[in-house]
């Protein structure tokens, strides 16, 4: 129940959704080019990728890229 939770409240940002659209539409993007797509800092960009991770929508390539994670197509 609780990773329900998780997954929901992650999803419950406007930022974090565009960015999990953006990542499911062109396969893979580092944080400089999601941070630019959505208009927000690096950082800014950072803080939300990493509330994607935790609940397992999203992985992180060891060069910096963000790809969806195999759990996480399957949970949305």
């Amino acid at each position: 129940m609780n990773s329900f939770i998780d997954l929901c409240r992650a999803l419950g940002n406007e930022r974090r959704v565009r960015m999990y659209i953006s990542i499911h539409e062109r396969g893979q993007l580092a944080v400089c080019d999601l941070a630019d797509e959505i208009g927000i800092s690096e950082p800014a960009a950072s803080f939300h990728l990493k509330k994607l991770l935790r609940v397992g929508l999203i992985k992180q390539r060891r060069d910096g890229k963000f790809t969806l994670s195999s759990s996480g197509v399957k949970n949305i």
